[in-house]
């Protein structure tokens, strides 16, 4: 019974320690770099003149942008950004998720993200910072 436990936690710990991708990610995250961020606020079409009467926030939408640099060595399949719309000062008042189409970008290459749907507008807002959320990689197939 023993050995039983014993050879199931080996297993579950080499497990884990083989399928952890974080690690070689880490120093990844850091060769990304954002090159800007920012977000447009857009009117919304039709109905935004009958509300901007009385709550003018709400007769506008931010559409949010980011440009990476690819500096690492490794071909990227997607990214995915994390938009942080903020006051003057620096305080959240909510954050996006935008995506990268998928696609392989090259070393070196420029990696364009826009959002697919608006963000509520807050008359607070003054600017958007970005952080990478998630980095898919392409996968080296093993030759036989």
């Amino acid at each position: 019974m023993r050995t039983s436990i014993f050879w199931i936690i080996v297993f579950l710990l080499g497990f884990i320690f083989c399928c952890r991708t974080d690690q070689g990610n880490q120093e990844l995250y850091k060769d990304i770099k954002v090159l800007n961020c920012y977000c447009t606020k857009k009117a919304l079409p039709l109905i935004g003149g009958f509300i901007a009467g009385k709550h003018p926030e709400m007769a506008y939408e931010l559409w949010c942008s980011a440009k990476l640099k690819n500096a690492s060595k490794k071909i990227i399949e997607s990214v995915t950004v994390t938009v942080y719309l903020q006051t003057e000062t620096g305080y959240t008042l909510n954050k996006d998720d935008i995506y990268s189409d998928p696609d392989y970008y090259k070393p070196g290459s420029t990696i364009n993200l826009k959002s697919s749907y608006g963000s509520s507008f807050d008359h607070r807002y003054r600017k958007a910072s970005c952080s990478i959320k998630e980095i898919r990689i392409r996968r080296e197939k093993k030759e036989k």
